[in-house]
C-alpha cells in the first residue's frame, strides 16, 4: 500500500482565476510529485488545463503518455472514454476568453 501525504491525493482541483494568476509561470514541483502519487494511486488520466496560453497538458498514466501539450483549436479526446472530446476552443468563445 501506498502512503500518501495528503497534499498529494488524488482529488478535482479547481482554482479561482486570482490563485491562478498568482502561480508561477514554470512547472511547480508540486506537479511533478502529483503526477508521480496519482500514477501509482490508479489515476488512469489528469489533465492541466492553461487558459493563458491556450494549453491542456494532458497525462494519460494507462499508455504511458505523460505531459502532451495540445492546444485549445482542436477538440481534445478524453482517453479514458472511447467517443469524449472537449472542444477548448468553443468553451473560449462561450465565456469570451
Amino acid at each position: 500500500m501506498i502512503l500518501i501525504p495528503p497534499a498529494l491525493q488524488p482529488q478535482t482541483e479547481i482554482i479561482t482565476l486570482e490563485q491562478y494568476e498568482a502561480l508561477s509561470e514554470d512547472p511547480s514541483d508540486d506537479y511533478i510529485k502529483k503526477a508521480y502519487y496519482y500514477e501509482n494511486y490508479g489515476v488512469r488520466e489528469y489533465w492541466i488545463v492553461d487558459p493563458k496560453r491556450k494549453t491542456v497538458t494532458v497525462n494519460y498514466f494507462e499508455k504511458n503518455e505523460v505531459s502532451i501539450q495540445l492546444f485549445f483549436e482542436s477538440a481534445i479526446k478524453v482517453n479514458i472514454y472511447d467517443d469524449l472530446y472537449i472542444n477548448f476552443s468553443d468553451i473560449c468563445k462561450r465565456l469570451s476568453i
